[in-house]
């Protein structure tokens, strides 16, 4: 993969368009992309990114927004990259969603994010969807978003902590860079299955408890069986508890059957006295009640003979009794109507018929009459409505009246907010400007005593360089002094000398005292790297401080930051108060017209009414007359009664008295004619029964109820009577004379059969119990036996899968190193990367130093197998990365981020990488390493590679004269092509 150009527009500090033209950069060796801290040099290597994934490295993923606040709003942000993928090239368009200006009205849109991916060759069609440009780049690309930022835009200062980091931070890059989350699934799969055996077999340990638990119970023991062949020896033992009471149960229960038979024969004997004694006393009863039976029977016989003549004396003498009352109903009756009593009933019918002909007559002025309140209220509610009308209409002109002011105070308003909102555009600017005017003086109070500090530090920093620097050559000048002595202290007799040859060293060269040595030489000198890069920082920090106060001062312009932010403040008061008026347009607008329509409306709605008032008035004219009319018809009708309703009534219950009074004349007639014949009847009767008169009669009846019942005693009395005697004289009844046994011998009886049938159900109990307890504890012991051949292969998979879980997770004892799969594949890979990287290390460190790869743990308590370590060949020891100078960790993670981008170009399918960027970290490189540096770096060109430095150190732009320089300025930043 080769990136040809990018082109950047209002991307992070570019507020125009700039083009980076790699192809021209990169045509004669290495170059440089330099510029002031924040000039956006690392924004170049984001847009790439962007392009390519739609992100930008790191944190800065998150946190950065990708558009420029220097860009003018209609200017839409967008990176353009043309790149070349195994010789199609092609050129990807896109842009982030941005907020642009609406094209018509005010305010903005949400422009969505966009993408185009076409084929210069012309071979493929552009791609235009997010989602399928995606699928498409990262085929190409053949890596990953996270893999593409580790090997291509090379982050010195992350490969620095990689190089000294633990070996689980390394995990962490590496399994993004690898993707070896498939061999982390193993384990977890592993470890998956290890905790499902583990609970199969706890479950299995909970049914062997469980069943060890129930037969303690069954068994009522003190602990708990889990044994199966304990359990079969209880479950022999309850067998011949068992066969033991079963004997003794059948012996009791021969016994109980024995006393069972004495009880029942004393029993019968002592039933069959009691109950001839119980017959005896019967029969002397029924005896003593047959002079009462034969008196009953007499009484019968006298109560069928009087039987024929009792229904016609007793309906005689009801017939007489009627014949009082219905005369005196009819006295009562008459005197009531003012009529004699005597009178017929004719004559009383006929005045019925005439009242209820008047009655009738009254009906139209009944109906007439119920209908008068109604139409009555009809007149009082069209009184009302009219006075409601009225009402409207006064409360319609009143509100007429007051609308006139109500529009002048709103015409006010919406002339008040229609200016305001002309206004309120210039207020916003003039407060923006204010209020940027207030900040910047603030800031410029701040920033300028940290600006003379600043440059006090770096002169003071400065002054202590050229110290260490007259200190260290003052050393080394020393050590050259004395090399004499320092290479005489090297020689061993025999061997020859460094510098003559010769193997005899007959008078070594002794130590001044005071002698420097080679120790104490590098380490001034270090400490003047220290200092120089020190200094070299501050200087720095003072020139941004100057660019910072510059550009304060220019947007103070010379205002005091009080006075500043009093009048922002009294701005920004104003602003509010405008749009607060302005905000009201709409509203006051609408509140005016509201107003105008209403008047409107209220002209209408009073014409309205004066139609409906003149109406309603004829209504209630020609109603209220009809009813006056008709209430002199219902007055006329009553006729000295309440109502006409009432009269009709009246008529209707003197008519209704008539025919009452009709009808009692007709019933005492026939009551006297009924009297007279029920006296023949009976007397007539009478001369049939052998009885003087009606009196003997009456006294010697019975009724039937009464005589039936006198029968059924006599009756019942005989047959009671026969069947007692007979039972008397029956076998079953008879007694010996003194075999009669007494209450002492059937209690006895009763108590022995007792005692036999509680040792029998005793027996009988404890055999249950005994069979009941050895079927359950025979079931639980066939259910135990099973559970434990069932939990063998369950304990012994378990074990397995234990034992396999552990090793892929590093925790077993079979793994020395404590290395989990994934580690290991991981450890691979690393030691790949430290083989690739120390071809290039070497060659960057004059051949001292070496990266390898380290299984070994650092405790017990760490993994082994993602450690690094550093040969250092001129004294063949090994040693921490940590303990590396900062130059020489420098070397280390250029080299650890070659050799990884080599392994992970590998890894991802082989795609060469031409475009390279490495970015900072070379200020900690002395004039030498920094020479040897950029030689590795000039031979990764080979095959046309272009390779990116990016750096801010001052001795680069001397050595590498192909240039990009990002200037910062306030309007934007911009590009400098320098050398090419």
């Amino acid at each position: 993969m080769r990136i040809h150009s990018v082109q950047l527009t209002a991307f992070g500090p570019f507020a125009g368009t700039v083009t980076v033209d790699l192809d021209r950069l990169g045509a004669a060796g290495p170059f440089l992309l330099h510029g002031q801290t924040g000039a956006g040099k690392t924004t170049v290597l984001d847009a790439i990114g962007f392009a390519l994934f739609g992100a930008v490295p790191g944190a800065r993923g998150t946190a950065l927004r990708l558009r420029s606040d220097h860009a003018a709003a209609d200017v839409p942000t967008e990176v353009v990259l043309e790149c070349s993928f195994s010789g199609t090239r092609l050129r990807i368009r896109r842009r982030p969603a941005w907020d642009r200006p609406k094209k018509r009205g005010e305010g903005t849109t949400r422009e969505q994010a966009s993408v185009l991916v076409e084929d210069l060759d012309g071979v493929r069609p552009a791609i235009d969807r997010l989602d399928e440009a995606g699928d498409f780049l990262g085929r190409l690309v053949g890596m990953t978003a996270e893999q593409f930022f580790q090997v291509v835009l090379l982050p010195q200062g992350e490969f620095a902590r990689f190089l000294r980091s633990r070996d689980d931070d390394r995990k962490e890059l590496l399994e993004h860079l690898f993707g070896t989350s498939r061999f982390a699934a193993v384990e977890e799969h592993l470890a998956r299955l290890r905790r499902d055996a583990f609970e199969a077999v706890a479950a299995h340990d909970v049914r062997r408890d469980g069943l060890g638990s129930r037969l303690m119970q069954a068994l009522g023991s003190d602990a708990p069986v889990l044994d199966p062949e304990a359990a079969a020896a209880e479950a022999s033992a309850l067998e011949r508890a068992l066969a033991a009471a079963g004997t003794q149960a059948q012996a009791t229960a021969a016994h109980r059957t024995e006393a069972a038979g004495q009880a029942r024969e004393v029993e019968e004997r002592a039933t069959r006295v009691a109950r001839r004694r119980t017959l005896l006393a019967h029969r002397d009863g029924l005896l003593a009640q047959a002079d009462d039976v034969e008196a009953a029977r007499r009484q019968v016989e006298l109560a069928r003979q009087a039987a024929p003549a009792v229904g016609p004396v007793r309906a005689a003498a009801r017939a007489a009794a009627a014949v009082a009352p219905a005369a005196a109903a009819v006295a009562g009756a008459a005197a009531a109507l003012d009529l004699p009593a005597d009178v017929t009933a004719e004559a009383v019918r006929a005045a019925e018929g005439e009242c209820r002909a008047a009655a009738g007559a009254l009906t139209s002025l009944v109906e007439l009459e119920r209908g008068l309140p109604e139409r009555s209220a009809a007149v009082e509610a069209q009184t009302a409505e009219l006075r409601r009308l009225a009402g409207r209409r006064a409360r319609l002109l009143a509100e007429r009246a007051e609308l006139p002011a109500e529009l002048e105070v709103a015409e006010k308003a919406h002339r008040a907010a229609e200016q305001a909102a002309a206004a309120l555009p210039r207020q916003q600017e003039r407060t923006e400007a204010l209020l940027d005017r207030a900040v910047a003086a603030a800031q410029l109070a701040e920033r300028e005593p940290r600006l003379l500090t600043a440059r006090t530090a770096a002169l003071d920093a400065r002054d202590e360089v050229q110290r260490l620097r007259a200190a260290h050559q003052d050393l080394r000048e020393r050590r050259l002094d004395g090399m004499a002595a320092e290479l005489a202290a090297g020689l061993v007799e025999g061997a020859p000398c460094a510098v003559c040859g010769s193997v005899e060293h007959p008078a070594l060269a002794a130590a001044a005292p005071g002698a420097v040595t080679r120790e104490q030489e590098q380490s001034a000198a270090e400490a003047v790297r220290r200092a120089e890069t020190a200094a070299e920082g501050l200087a720095q920090r003072a020139a941004e401080l100057q660019a910072q106060v510059a550009g304060l001062a220019a947007t103070a312009a010379g205002v005091d930051s009080t006075e500043a932010f009093r009048a922002a403040q009294e701005a920004r008061d104003e602003l509010a108060e405008l749009d607060r008026l302005a905000a009201g347009l709409d509203e006051v607008a609408a509140q005016l017209q509201a107003l105008r329509r209403r008047d409107d409306e209220l002209v209408e709605a009073d014409g309205v009414l004066l139609e409906e008032l003149a109406g309603a008035q004829e209504r209630h004219a020609a109603l209220a007359a009809a009813v006056l009319e008709e209430g002199e018809r219902v007055v006329a009708g009553r006729d000295g009664h309440p109502t006409v309703t009432a009269r009709q009534r009246a008529l209707v219950r003197h008519a209704d008295a008539l025919a009452s009074l009709a009808g009692l004349v007709d019933a005492h007639g026939a009551a006297a004619a009924d009297a007279a014949r029920r006296e023949n009847e009976a007397a007539t009767a009478l001369a049939l029964t052998p009885f003087a008169d009606a009196r003997e009669t009456l006294a010697a009846a019975l009724e039937p109820p009464f005589e039936q019942a006198l029968l059924e005693r006599c009756t019942v009395w005989e047959r009671e009577r026969d069947r007692v005697t007979a039972l008397l004289e029956a076998p079953e009844n008879q007694v010996e004379p003194g075999a009669e046994p007494d209450e002492a011998d059937v209690a006895a009886a009763r108590s022995a059969l007792a005692e036999a049938e509680e040792a029998a159900q005793a027996a009988r109990s404890r055999a249950d119990a005994l069979a009941d307890q050895l079927a359950a504890v025979q079931d639980l012991a066939a259910q135990l036996a099973a559970a434990a051949r069932e939990a063998e292969p369950v304990r012994a998979r378990a074990a397995e899968v234990k034992a396999l879980a552990d090793l892929a997770a590093g925790s077993g004892s079979d793994n020395a190193l404590g290395m989990r799969l994934s580690a290991f594949v991981l450890a691979a890979r690393l030691e790949q990367v430290a083989l690739a990287a120390s071809g290039r290390l070497q060659r960057m460190s004059g051949g001292r130093y070496t990266l390898l790869h380290s299984d070994d743990r650092r405790d017990r308590r760490s993994r082994g197998g993602l450690g690094l370590r550093v040969l250092d060949e001129w004294c063949g020891v090994e040693r921490e990365p940590a303990t590396l100078s900062g130059g020489e960790t420098f070397l280390a993670s250029l080299a650890l981020a070659l050799g990884l981008a080599d392994v992970v170009t590998a890894e991802a399918g082989g795609e060469r990488i031409d475009t390279l960027f490495v970015d900072e970290g070379f200020g900690s490189l002395d004039p030498e390493a920094l020479e040897e540096v950029l030689d590795v770096l000039d031979q990764l060109r080979a095959g046309n590679r272009t390779v990116g430095l990016v750096s801010h150190v001052p001795e680069m732009r001397a050595r590498i004269t192909s240039r990009l320089h990002v200037v910062k300025e306030r309007e934007g930043s911009r590009l400098v092509y320098e050398g090419c």
